[in-house]
């Protein structure tokens, strides 16, 4: 689904003031973050934005506007549209999840286990609503990781009440979601991190 606010005479607008080769080189960015999303889809498309780019290396995307290289580089417009917006994420289980980096966790301190500590596994959805940017992760207003989709991070709390936050990073749009936790000592308990089609971000409960 493409952003609401984006016209396609924007999308055309934005596309003309770059020649192919900086176009492509943007893209290729995008395509690395949606390669676990779909490979055969985004391999079509990089290999379509390799020929374009080698052939066509300075020609402004205007001169292309009724030619096969135009309609691929409008089809890769498209793909990064997708990138911001998409649609609804899909569930991730715990097994499936990649860690997030460690230059991605900001209170490495929270991920130590502790006596008596409650454990809580967060995950975020995999899909390509949001893809573009990091989601990051508060617990009680403190700054805990930034995630990618399809990652995830345990932490430890101690037991009592406890308020999970996040909001999305970059240009993509969306508010803060929040959800208020009760834990045990010793507890386990898993949550993941959902993004809807307005952008918003949700926590939910899962036994995955």
């Amino acid at each position: 689904m493409l952003l609401p606010w984006v016209s396609v005479s924007t999308v055309y607008a934005v596309a003309d003031r770059h020649s192919v080769s900086n176009v492509t080189q943007d893209f290729r960015s995008a395509l690395f973050i949606l390669r676990r999303i779909d490979k055969p889809f985004v391999s079509k498309i990089g290999s379509y934005l390799a020929v374009l780019s080698a052939k066509e290396p300075n020609i402004g995307c205007s001169s292309f506007l009724n030619s096969e290289v135009r309609r691929m580089q409008k089809l890769a417009v498209i793909v990064a549209c997708l990138v911001v917006a998409g649609c609804a994420t899909t569930p991730v289980t715990y097994a499936e999840a990649e860690p997030v980096p460690a230059d991605r966790i900001l209170a490495k301190e929270m991920t130590k286990l502790q006596p008596e500590a409650a454990r809580l596994s967060i995950t975020r959805d995999s899909g390509m609503a949001g893809a573009a940017c990091t989601q990051q992760l508060f617990i009680d207003g403190r700054p805990v990781a930034l995630f990618r989709p399809g990652e995830r991070l345990d932490v430890y709390v101690t037991p009592g009440e406890h308020v999970l936050s996040a909001k999305p990073g970059g240009i993509c749009a969306g508010g803060t979601g929040e959800v208020g936790i009760t834990v045990a000592a010793k507890q386990w308990k898993r949550y993941r991190m959902s993004r809807g089609q307005d952008g918003t971000i949700a926590f939910s409960a899962t036994a995955f």
